[in-house]
């Protein structure tokens, strides 16, 4: 629970020392902290908490954060000086407080001991303050416990870990720890539960810690008490003057007294008499308060006897061991019963029960008595010898590696101490130091007028200063001084720095932190020269700010430098030359120069691995920045092999739940997305949000970065809603941050936002945002591959709206960034090609279209390999480029080619479901409906397995699959995906409109027409919706309900022509001239002129299709034949038989061999050609014909109208042919079946009454020839009865 805090009373200077009264002091500040943390060999880390993590606790001192940093070990931070103070003040001494808690943990015999937390080292916490100045708060680091404090241990004891062996275990850890702190001269001054750690080793061992002593005092101090009810002596509650040793020390007997009645007895006992000191979450502010002023009370009553009889009472409870409870009254009445000076820990009584838990140490280390702190000795009564300054030559290399603020916080508090320090020597070393400090530019500027001053002012001459200079440069150390302990307890050899750059940029402190890194470089090259080892810390750390802001030309040059002085120094093989080239390939990789940075990180990585170990933090980040360059040059499966090797080490010595394990998860997540294997990459990241809550907490950096991650995966699982929920959440947290509009994550952010709305077909406001993207980046940013991923989306934005030549040029602005050479941004020059090629190919430009995307294939084939994914990126974009054009035997080339290299990958994912797909569709267009089947139920395994049953990837392939089955005429099956995978499933995502159109081309094939049109009306509507006007699929249904129109026109009117002529023209400039598509609706408009009489202008756009070699250039064999087919009804029309038979047979010819004989569109087509035929009198070929087609037909059942229509009308054609050829009889005979079975199925009477007029007139033949009754009734004209009985059995 918080700590009150009663302010403290200045301790006056100029009293004399001794050991009954307080040391003369002077106010202590940040310079004394640095002198003490050097002078007990405590070192500067540069690591830094994790916001947002649990507290652990809360001390005088300020709160402790927890933190795993960036090494294997947990740490704990413990924020120093809660009031702020530059220098303590009269009734503020925080620094003293905090000098004072180093001083004892660095005591030998406590730091030794086990009963004691460990201190690790130092860092420094610079807040986000605006309108103030900012300065740089100490953290001191321990080492984290797992099991919290013991308040948390004992408020869950139903947790079952406090056995009663435990429970004595702990109160044995306690005595100790309070044995030996008084028995160094120190007390603590605020024991309570919540000031013990209890952590638990993998062999189960349980082990209790004393923390926080910023509110102990050592023996010769006085100073004012710290306040904690319920837990303090009743003493302390109205305290107002200052009190030493002897009388905290009794304070602290009689609060552990306190503690350990609630370790040895149960909880529930005390609370049964509410006599539990530790609040449950249970209980409310009042009930808290009451509580603690009853006890307050308990204590104050009867001197105190009152709350010691009602202790006693509570022991007697009879589920208490008798031993216990003798053991718990002495501890009662020697602790809690007297008052102060009388209070005694009974170690003889407690022996016997806790020395078998003892430490080994316990037994062995020397009690010696605490020293004072260094800031005593700085005191004017001392002999100025015993005085300890701050040496910068030792610390400088630490001191670089820490916080901009923290170095001119030291400068200026040296000239504070030249003027304040109570002692007159030191002023003048003071001085030095400080005339020391601005020569070199030491947390500034250099400023030789005050460095003359201060020198002139310390007695010291300019050799003097001169020399000091060179010692610090000959004494600098780039890795600091950290003791191997220090290494140990953190698990590593080589301490791993952190990153500020995060941290000014969450304070939006970045310009400023470049202005006053580049201020101290230009003094130390100014005064050290250019190649100072002193200059490698500051350059890259510049160069990472430089970084931050985009500015990565810059950041080169600078990381260029750090990389030939650490060289030139250590030599290339040496750790800190390889981190710096590491460094400097993660900027190259940040330009787009990949196979440069990859060169690089290839090369470093196994030297880094001989040098530092395999399992260094170090080796693994490397692996690390090689595994993300490889996911930018696509090499996704070694990227994804090398980031489980990182993530799988990071879980074994970071914990699993460090946050640079799962930002290596995150990586790994956006790995497998782009892999396609997004039902792999939904898996982790739930096992990722399952952590997130409580590891992030209140860091809005990391959210923001993981909310992206998570946007990215959201979007490409079709979750557009989520999605874009989750990429403002991501911008939200940096709005918390109060990020600037140029700030690189939050230009990533709108990026984002930008894609989400162009998933979501909301082109205007995707273009808005990229547009401020763009001008921000232009006016930020010298990074062409940041700028050139906006171009390239707002490119594809402008291409979408189909404004073609903002496309085009947006498209060649990257491309001239890239100096037209895929190996600089290979990404944004591919995507860039591909804008390009596509809009050519709008204008109509088709070969110069292709001849582009051959190009870039096979520059990505010479750079990469043929089957680099970027390859494989430009051989799909070909391929369905040649499919779209219809040129499916060169599509399928290319197809078959990259799906032989998938098929080869452990797990095929997206782009192996892709490119089956795709050929799927080729294959079905081409008629061969068999490979088509066969890819596609492949694929359909693979998007299972890949992406889930619901994916829209795997919805596509089953559409795919229904569109052949429909081709095919296996209507049930087509039927049965349709129902059951795909209405439902696809309600509401793009694929909808696509599902309505293939449905409708389903009913129209089944003959169910007013379905079919309501259908494509729904489609037509779903696109017009989501589709923008120049959309390619929504030209093109626009074009199929034109031609809709026409086939059912009565009369083709202007109006109707016009919007027909216009989709023409339109298709011609979006999808080309010889389109597929474009045929189609031109050969419906001249067979629509056919229709209508208007044979001239049918002719002249039949001929506009064959100069442009449209027709014959059709590769799918259906289409064609179609196209065909439509041609020779107009020819026919136009009474050119000749001309139509021979594209009769054309259509016949293709049909027969993509469908076999028997298919429906095969008869449909021989019946056409019977049809001409016997109007040329070719009456012996057509008869053939016809006999063919009923003799399939007849062997089919027809169960429907029009099969049965079909069947009729086959016979009706072949009467007709016998007739020409005089064979009345089998005429009359095929006739009056014809007629009385289309009477008895009801078909329309139009069609019945015509057939009846042929069969009169074959009747009237045959009396004309004079063929007797006895010859009718033989051909069965007169019995009706047995036509009928023929007629149903040949029509079931």
């Amino acid at each position: 629970m918080p700590t009150g805090r009663i302010p403290r009373a200045l301790r006056k200077p100029r009293t004399a020392a001794s050991q009954d009264s307080p040391i003369a002091s002077e106010a202590a500040s940040l310079v004394d902290f640095l002198s003490a943390a050097q002078q007990y060999d405590v070192p500067f880390l540069p690591i830094a908490s994790q916001k947002g993590l649990d507290i652990l606790g809360r001390g005088l001192s300020g709160g402790i954060q927890q933190s795993t940093a960036d090494v294997v070990t947990a740490l704990a931070f413990k924020e120093g000086v809660p009031s702020r103070h530059e220098h303590d003040t009269d009734q503020n001494q925080d620094w003293h407080s905090l000098i004072t808690e180093i001083t004892i943990l660095q005591h030998p015999p406590i730091r030794e001991s086990p009963r004691f937390v460990d201190l690790l080292g130092i860092s420094f916490h610079v807040e986000s303050t605006i309108g103030i100045e900012r300065r740089a708060w100490p953290l001191l680091i321990t080492s984290k416990v797992n099991r919290g404090d013991l308040a948390s241990v004992l408020r869950n004891e139903q947790d079952g870990l406090l056995t009663a062996d435990v429970r004595m275990l702990i109160f044995s850890n306690i005595a100790e720890a309070v044995y030996v702190l008084h028995a160094c001269g120190a007390a603590h001054g605020d024991l309570k539960p919540d000031n013990f750690l209890v952590e638990e080793t993998e062999a189960k061992e349980i082990n209790c810690l004393l923390i926080d002593f910023g509110s102990s005092v050592l023996k010769g101090q006085k100073r004012l008490p710290t306040t904690n009810e319920p837990w303090n002596a009743p003493e302390l509650g109205n305290s107002s003057s200052s009190l030493g040793y002897g009388e905290l020390a009794q304070a602290d007997v009689y609060s552990f007294g306190l503690v350990c009645l609630h370790v040895l007895l149960p909880i529930q006992i005390l609370r049964n008499e509410n006599l539990c000191l530790i609040r449950t979450p249970e209980q409310s502010d009042d009930e808290w308060a009451n509580l603690r002023r009853r006890v307050k009370e308990a204590k104050e009553k009867e001197a105190g006897d009152a709350l010691a009889a009602r202790l006693s009472r509570v022991i007697r409870h009879r589920d208490v061991p008798s031993e216990l409870q003798d053991l718990l009254q002495i501890i009662v009445a020697t602790t809690i019963g007297p008052q102060s000076g009388r209070r005694t820990i009974p170690w003889a009584d407690l022996l016997p029960h806790i020395e078998k838990y003892l430490s080994h140490s316990f037994r062995s280390i020397p009690r010696l008595t605490v020293s004072s702190p260094p800031l005593v000795s700085s005191s004017m009564t001392f002999d100025h010898s015993r005085h300890k300054l701050f040496n910068i030559s030792d610390a400088l290399g630490e001191l670089d590696d820490t916080d901009y603020v923290l170095r001119a916080d030291i400068a200026n508090d040296l000239l504070y101490k030249s003027e304040d320090s109570a002692c007159s020597t030191c002023r003048l070393q003071y001085a030095f130091n400080a005339a020391v400090y601005r020569t070199i530019g030491f947390g500034g500027c250099q400023d030789i007028e005050a460095s003359q001053k201060l020198l002139a002012k310390s007695c010291k001459t300019q050799e003097d200063l001169e020399s000091a200079i060179q010692e610090i440069n000959a004494a600098y150390k780039l890795t600091g001084r950290v003791a191997k302990r220090v290494l140990d307890a953190l698990g590593i050899g080589i301490l791993v720095s952190s990153d500020r750059s995060e941290q000014y940029q969450i304070s939006r402190r970045l310009p400023e932190a470049e202005q006053k890194i580049k201020t101290e470089i230009e003094a130390r090259v100014h005064v050290f020269g250019e190649t100072s080892l002193s200059l490698a810390k500051l350059r890259s750390e510049l160069s990472l700010v430089l970084k931050a802001q985009n500015r990565l030309s810059e950041a080169e040059r600078c990381q260029q430098v750090v990389v030939r002085i650490l060289d030139q120094h250590f030599g290339e093989r040496h750790p800190s030359s390889l981190i710096a080239r590491i460094n400097l390939a993660t900027i190259f990789a940040k330009q787009g120069r990949l196979l440069h940075a990859e060169e690089i990180q290839r090369s470093v990585h196994p030297i880094l691995a001989e040098v530092t170990g395999p399992e260094h933090p170090d080796t693994i980040a490397a692996l690390h920045s090689l595994a993300l360059t490889l996911v930018e040059l696509g090499e996704f499966v070694e990227a994804e092999s090398l980031m489980r090797e990182v993530i799988s080490y990071r879980s074994n010595y970071l914990t699993s739940n460090h946050p640079d394990t799962i930002i290596a998860e995150f990586n790994l997540v956006s790995i497998l997305r782009a892999q396609g294997l997004l039902a792999q990459a939904l898996d982790l990241m739930r096992s990722i949000d399952q952590k997130l809550t409580r590891i992030i907490g209140g860091n809005d950096l990391s959210k923001a970065r993981f909310h992206l991650v998570r946007t990215l995966l959201l979007k490409d699982l079709g979750l557009l809603d989520q999605a874009m929920e989750t990429v403002n959440m991501a911008l939200a947290a940096m709005d918390r941050l109060q990020l600037p509009e140029n700030d690189i994550l939050r230009l990533d952010g709108l990026d984002m936002l930008a894609s989400v709305y162009g998933a979501s077909h909301n082109r205007d406001k995707q273009e808005t945002i990229l547009r401020k993207v763009l001008h921000t980046k232009r006016t930020l940013s010298d990074n062409d591959r940041e700028l050139g991923l906006t171009k390239c989306l707002l490119a594809q934005n402008l291409l979408y709206q189909g404004r073609l030549r903002e496309a085009f040029d947006m498209a060649d602005e990257v491309l001239r960034a890239s100096e037209r050479s895929v190996t600089i941004n290979p990404d944004n020059f591919i995507t860039s090609v591909d804008i390009q090629a596509t809009v050519l190919a709008h204008w109509g430009k088709i070969k110069e279209a292709e001849e582009m995307r051959r190009d870039i294939l096979q520059s990505c084939k010479t750079q990469f390999g043929d089957y680099h994914s970027l390859t494989l990126n430009a051989m799909y974009s070909l391929g369905e480029f040649l499919s779209d054009q219809g040129d499916y035997d060169k599509a399928k080339w290319h197809f078959e080619r990259a799906l032989s290299h998938l098929r080869g990958t452990p797990q095929p994912g997206k782009d192996a479901i892709k490119v089956a797909k795709l050929l799927a569709i080729n294959y079905r267009e081409q008629g061969e409906f068999q490979d088509a089947e066969k890819y596609c139920k492949e694929a359909i395994v693979w998007a299972t397995n890949a992406v889930g049953e619901e994916h829209i990837e795997t919805l596509a392939v089953y559409h795919a699959l229904a569109t052949v089955y429909t081709r095919m005429r296996r209507f049930a099956e087509a039927e049965d995906i349709y129902a059951n995978r795909l209405e439902k499933q696809t309600r509401g995502n793009q694929l909808e409109m696509y599902i309505k159109q293939s449905m409708s081309h389903l009913r129209r094939a089944q003959g169910r027409s007013e379905e079919a049109q309501e259908l494509q009306v729904e489609a037509h509507r779903l696109m017009k919706e989501m589709l923008e006007k120049s959309n390619p699929d929504l030209i093109k249904m626009e074009g199929n309900v034109l031609c809709d129109a026409l086939r059912q026109a009565e009369t083709l009117t202007d109006q109707l022509e016009k919007e027909v002529l216009e989709n023409i023209q339109l298709k011609k400039r979006v999808l080309g001239a010889t389109h597929l598509s474009t045929l189609t609706t031109m050969s419906e408009l001249a067979y629509a002129y056919g229709a209508h009489g208007r044979f001239e202008d049918s002719e002249k756009l039949f001929n506009e299709m064959n100069a442009m070699g449209g027709i014959e250039a059709v590769q799918s064999p259906d289409r064609y034949a179609t196209l065909l087919a439509k041609q020779a009804e107009v020819y026919l029309r136009m009474g050119q038989p000749e001309k139509t038979e021979e594209l009769e047979r054309k259509a016949l010819a293709v049909r027969q061999r993509i469908f076999g004989v028997e298919h429906n569109a095969v008869l449909v087509t021989m019946a056409n050609l019977a049809s001409t035929l016997h109007a040329q009198k070719k009456d012996v070929e057509a008869e053939g014909y016809l006999r063919q087609i009923l003799s399939v037909r007849e062997s089919k059942p027809m169960t429907d109208p029009q099969s049965i229509f079909s069947f009729l009308k086959s016979r009706v054609a072949l009467g007709a042919v016998l007739y020409s050829q005089g064979k009345l009889q089998e005429s009359a005979r095929l006739y009056v079946g014809a007629v009385q079975a289309a009477q008895r199925v009801g078909l329309p009477a139009t069609i019945v009454d015509i057939w009846k007029a042929d069969l009169e007139h074959v009747l009237h033949e045959m009396t004309q020839q004079g063929i007797s009754a006895l010859e009718l009734e033989e051909a069965g004209v007169t019995d009706s009865q047995a036509y009928e009985r023929e007629d149903l059995a040949e029509t079931q």
